[in-house]
C-alpha cells in the first residue's frame, strides 16, 4: 500500500531514509526502455520524486483503523487509544464494559482484556498503530523536529527527553495499576504489561541498548474533537533531566534551597484581596495533609507513595477535562486553537496540587517520599533523632538506640503561643483545699521540696512496648520500647491527646535487656539531671524541669523499677510488700506503701559482696531512674488507666455493671 498526498510532500525535500519499494523500481526500468531519449531526463526526474516518496503504482484508497466509543460516539484509530478512553469509562462505572470495534458479540470489562483479544483475533487486519491522518508535521516530527517521547496514556501524555525517562515514567502507570504498552511500539507492537517486574525483564531483554529504539517512539495523535490526549505542538508539560543513574527520590543537588519560597517568590505568591488561598497556603495545606497521613493515621511511606502517585494521576484527568471544555468555549468566542491551547496550558501549570505532585514544576514538590520528608525537615518543626551506640551483640555486630533530646523538643514547644498559654495558666492557678481536680491539687506534688515552692516545667513520663507486625512469626526480633512525654503543665484534656506526647527515646527490647536499661538509658537520666539542676529558658526566665513520674504497663513498670517481672512470685506488687499468701487469704486487705528508705534498704543488701540473694520482698536491683534528682520510683511510678482499666479488668467489670443495672434493678431494658 503506498502513501497520502499529504505524506508524499513532506517527504519531498526532508531526505527521508525510507526506502523505494520493488515496484517503484520497476517502473523505473520500464520507463527508461521504452521512452526516447528525450524523455529520459524529465522520467528520470518524476521518478526521483516517486523514490522520495515511496509512491506505488496506483496506491488506492488508504484505510485507516477507526473505532468508535459505543457511549460518548468519538473516534479513534488506534486500539490503544480506544482502549485508554475505555479505561475513564470504566473509573466512573465499574459495571461498565465496551464492544470489540470488530466483533459485535464480544464486550469487555477491562482493558487487558480487550487489548489481548485485540492483538489475537484483530492485529494482522486492523493495522493497530495506524494513525489518522493528519498534518505531515505531525506525522514525521521525528524528522522535521527534535524527537518527542511523549507518554502513550491519554490522560497524561507528559513529554520526555530520553527514552530511559520514558521508561521511568510508564513504570509509574504500572505500578499505579495501569496496563501499559511497551514504549518502543515498533520493536514489539504485541507487549502488554501490568507488572512493573516484567516490564523491566522485558527491557532488559529486548531493549538493553535504548540508543537503538530512539526513534521507534510511536507519538499518539488527538482527534479533532480532542478527547483523546494533548495537542502535539503544546509545549513541554515537564522538564526532566537526562537519566544519570540516580534515584527518582534524590532532589537537584544545585538547589541547596530547594523548599526556601524566600528566594522562589512570584508576583503570584502575593495574596490579593481576591485571593483566598495563596500559593504558600495551598503548598503548606499539602504538606500537612501528608504529613497527617504519616503522623497521625500512621499510614507506611509505601502506601503514601501510592495515594500520592494517584492524586498526580487524578490531576491529570481533570486537567485533560478542563483542557477540553475551555478549548471548546474559547474557540466559540473566535479564539484560534493554538492560540486557546497556550493560554490554557499557562493557566494549568500554576496549579499548585499539580505541580506540588510533578518534579521539577514547583519550588515544593511532593512526588516522592526523600522530597516530602524535605518538607518536613524544612517547613515543620523536625528534630533529628541522635543514634546512640550501645556497643556489640553476641555476634559482634553493633547496636543503636536514638534519641530526641528533651530540651530540644521543650525549645520547639516553647516556641507556639498556644503552649506558652498553657503553662502560662499552670503557674497562675490556686489549688482549693478539699477539692482535688489534678494531680498537683494532691499531696505529692505540694510537699515536692522544687515544685510545690516556685514554678518549673514538670515532665510525665510514658513507656510501652509495641510490635511492628504482631502475625509475624519473627514478630518479637522487632518489638521496640519507646520512652515519651508530655508536659504537665497542660490541662488534663489537653495531656490526654496523642498529639500533645512527644517521643524521647526508642529501642528494641531485646537491646534494652541484652545491654541493660542503664546503658540505654544513660543519655536520658544525664540529660534531666542537667535540667533539673540547670533549667531551660523560658520567656527570659530560667526554669527547672522536673521529671514527675513515670507511667506505663505493669510487665514494663517492673522492669525499669527493679522489681521482679513476674506476677506469680510471692511479692508481685510493687506499691507495697504483700505477700501472694496474705492476698489470698484477704484480697481487701490495705498494706502501707512502699518508701524510699526501705527500697534503698534492700537494694543496699542486694548490692552486699556476701549477699547470695536474688530478689527480696519483690526488689531485684536499683533502677536507673532514682539517679534523677528529686525523683524514686516508690513514689513516682504511677498507675496507668489505659492498661489496668481500659485493657484490664474494666472490660470484665463494666459487663458485670450493665447485668446488674439490667437484670437485677432492672434500670434498663
Amino acid at each position: 500500500m503506498g502513501v497520502s498526498l499529504e505524506v508524499w510532500r513532506a517527504r519531498i525535500g526532508s531526505f527521508n531514509k525510507a526506502g523505494a519499494t520493488s515496484s517503484s523500481l520497476a517502473l523505473l526500468h520500464r520507463s527508461l526502455a521504452s521512452t526516447g531519449g528525450t524523455c529520459v531526463l524529465s522520467l528520470a526526474l518524476i521518478d526521483v520524486l516517486l523514490l522520495i516518496g515511496c509512491i506505488e503504482i496506483n496506491p488506492g484508497p488508504d484505510q485507516p483503523y477507526i473505532a468508535t466509543c459505543s457511549l460518548c460516539r468519538t473516534t479513534f484509530h488506534s486500539a490503544n487509544t480506544y482502549a485508554d478512553h475505555q479505561s475513564l469509562h470504566l473509573t466512573n462505572d465499574k459495571n461498565f464494559k465496551f464492544p470489540c470495534p470488530f466483533c459485535e458479540d464480544h464486550f469487555f470489562g477491562s482493558v487487558s482484556g480487550f487489548l489481548n483479544h485485540h492483538y489475537r483475533f484483530h492485529f494482522k487486519t486492523s493495522r493497530l498503530d495506524s494513525a489518522p491522518a493528519a498534518p505531515a508535521a505531525d506525522l514525521f516530527s521525528d524528522v522535521l523536529l527534535d524527537p518527542d517521547y511523549r507518554c502513550s496514556t491519554p490522560t497524561c501524555q507528559m513529554k520526555c527527553r530520553t527514552l530511559k525517562e520514558l521508561r521511568k515514567h510508564t513504570e509509574t502507570h504500572i505500578k499505579s495499576g495501569f496496563v501499559m504498552n511497551c514504549p518502543f511500539r515498533q520493536a514489539c507492537p504485541n507487549n502488554v504489561f501490568s507488572k512493573v517486574s516484567t516490564f523491566r525483564s522485558h527491557c532488559s531483554q529486548y531493549h538493553k541498548n535504548v540508543a537503538t529504539h530512539e526513534r521507534d517512539i510511536i507519538t499518539y495523535q488527538v482527534n479533532e474533537s480532542g478527547s483523546v490526549g494533548f495537542s502535539d505542538d503544546v509545549e513541554d508539560q515537564v522538564e526532566l533531566s537526562s537519566d544519570s543513574g540516580e534515584s527518582d527520590d534524590e532532589c537537584d543537588d544545585n538547589n541547596e534551597n530547594f523548599f526556601d519560597c524566600q528566594t522562589h517568590k512570584t508576583q503570584s505568591d502575593k495574596a490579593s484581596h481576591d485571593d483566598v488561598y495563596p500559593e504558600n497556603s495551598v503548598r503548606h495545606h499539602v504538606g500537612k495533609f501528608y504529613l497527617w497521613l504519616e503522623g497521625v493515621l500512621l499510614i507506611p511511606a509505601t502506601k503514601v507513595q501510592l495515594i500520592s502517585e494517584e492524586i498526580a494521576q487524578l490531576c491529570e484527568m481533570s486537567h485533560h477535562r478542563i483542557k477540553v471544555n475551555l478549548k471548546e468555549q474559547l474557540m466559540k468566542e473566535g479564539i484560534q486553537a493554538s492560540r486557546a491551547e497556550n493560554l490554557i496550558d499557562t493557566a494549568l501549570k500554576r496549579d499548585v496540587i499539580w505541580a506540588t505532585h510533578h518534579k521539577g514544576q514547583d519550588v515544593v514538590n511532593m512526588c516522592t517520599d526523600h522530597m516530602r520528608k524535605q518538607f518536613y525537615q524544612q517547613r515543620c518543626a523536625y528534630l533529628e533523632s541522635k543514634e546512640i551506640s550501645l556497643g556489640c551483640n553476641d555476634a559482634g555486630k553493633k547496636k543503636f538506640a536514638h534519641y530526641i533530646p528533651v530540651q530540644n523538643t521543650l525549645q520547639k514547644m516553647f516556641n507556639d503561643p498556644s503552649v506558652q498559654q498553657q503553662i502560662d495558666a499552670s503557674f497562675a492557678r490556686v489549688s482549693t483545699p478539699g477539692i482535688y481536680i489534678d494531680y498537683t491539687d494532691g499531696s505529692p506534688f505540694k510537699k515536692h521540696p522544687v515544685s510545690g515552692y516556685m514554678n518549673t516545667i514538670q515532665l510525665t513520663f510514658f513507656q510501652d512496648a509495641f510490635e511492628f507486625y504482631p502475625l509475624s512469626p519473627t514478630a518479637g526480633n522487632y518489638k521496640c520500647v519507646g520512652f515519651y512525654f508530655v508536659l504537665g503543665n497542660f490541662h488534663p484534656n489537653v495531656r490526654s491527646k496523642v498529639d500533645a506526647i512527644q517521643l524521647a527515646l526508642i529501642v528494641k527490647e531485646n537491646y534494652l535487656k541484652f545491654f541493660g536499661q542503664e546503658n540505654v538509658m544513660k543519655v536520658l537520666i544525664n540529660e534531666m539531671t542537667h535540667l533539673s539542676h540547670n533549667g531551660i529558658k523560658y520567656k527570659g526566665e530560667t526554669l527547672p524541669v522536673i521529671f514527675n513520674n513515670m507511667c506505663g504497663d505493669n510487665l514494663g513498670q517492673h522492669f525499669i523499677g527493679g522489681y521482679l517481672e513476674s506476677f506469680r512470685s510471692e511479692h508481685f506488687c510493687r506499691f507495697c510488700e504483700v505477700s501472694k499468701r496474705m492476698f489470698e487469704k484477704n484480697a481487701t486487705s490495705v498494706m502501707p506503701f512502699r518508701t524510699r528508705d526501705e527500697y534503698n534498704k534492700i537494694v543496699s543488701e542486694l548490692q552486699a559482696e556476701d549477699n547470695v540473694l536474688y530478689q527480696k520482698k519483690g526488689i531485684k536491683q536499683a533502677s536507673v531512674l532514682n539517679k534523677i534528682p528529686f525523683y524514686h520510683v516508690c513514689n513516682g511510678q504511677l498507675p496507668c488507666a489505659s492498661h489496668d482499666i481500659l485493657e484490664g479488668f474494666g472490660k470484665k467489670d463494666f459487663a458485670l455493671f450493665l447485668r446488674c443495672f439490667i437484670q437485677v434493678k432492672q434500670w434498663v431494658s
